[in-house]
């Protein structure tokens, strides 16, 4: 999915109630170690594919996959818009290479 990008991108995974991948959503793309998201906008094009729960992605040109402060304001920002869609945001996962990290396994979900 960010295989050779010279850009960031976001990516919404959506899953039905099965935990099923029912569709993916490209929510922006950005320049190199940035993209630019509306938390509201965001929610509403997540809403109108009527998901059970969804996984954000996102990758980091350089291969520090560390969240910066504004990846998890807009990470418990965008977990409590999806709540009031009853929609559950299971993780965001910032990718870069190989590499990856969980704001969920770090706690900061």
């Amino acid at each position: 999915l960010f295989k050779g990008l010279n850009v960031e991108e976001a990516h919404i995974l959506c899953l039905d109630r099965a935990g099923k991948i029912m569709d993916e959503i490209t929510l922006g793309k950005g320049g190199f170690d940035f993209v630019n998201l509306a938390v509201m906008e965001c929610a509403m094009i997540i809403a109108l594919k009527r998901p059970h729960s969804v996984y954000l992605a996102h990758n980091h040109v350089l291969a520090d996959v560390s969240p910066s402060k504004e990846d998890v304001i807009f990470t418990k920002s965008l977990r409590i818009e999806l709540y009031k869609f009853n929609i559950k945001l299971n993780d965001h996962l910032i990718i870069s290479g190989t590499n990856f990290f969980s704001l969920k396994l770090a706690g900061l979900l």
